[in-house]
């Protein structure tokens, strides 16, 4: 689906395992044409938890809450070969976390750990191909 040509503030349900998920195209901010999406997840309390992955792609992911909630990107395998980049709390101000192209070449995961059950609201922005 070529999300980049679907008008600003359209919305459309979106087929996954679990059912039909709502979601939008927000406006972009600073004129931009990358569109941002809105998600929701529900992450479960324990270890970390991806919520968005790729490969050789450039992509950002704005958070705001839960607040308590910790964020980073792993790149590389999950065992020691991998690395973890850009680690925030969040505390009501919005964190944003860059995966660059390059550093994806090593696989790069957006993950959260919660102290416990939380559904997460965040904007996913496709920033290159």
């Amino acid at each position: 689906m070529a999300m980049a040509t679907l008008p600003t503030g359209f919305i459309w349900d979106v087929m996954s395992d679990s059912g039909t998920v709502p979601c939008a195209v927000l406006p972009v901010r600073g004129g931009a044409s990358m569109p941002e999406i809105a998600r929701n997840k529900l992450v479960r309390a324990g270890g970390w938890r991806t919520l968005e992955s790729g490969w050789n792609a450039a992509f950002s992911c704005r958070f705001q809450l839960p607040r308590g909630a910790t964020v980073k990107i792993r790149y590389g395998d999950g065992s020691f070969l991998g690395w973890d980049s850009q680690q925030q709390t969040l505390d009501e101000t919005i964190r944003t976390l860059n995966v660059s192209k390059a550093a994806s070449t090593a696989y790069a995961r957006v993950q959260m750990r919660v102290q416990q059950n939380a559904d997460v609201s965040y904007v996913y922005i496709v920033t290159g191909p």
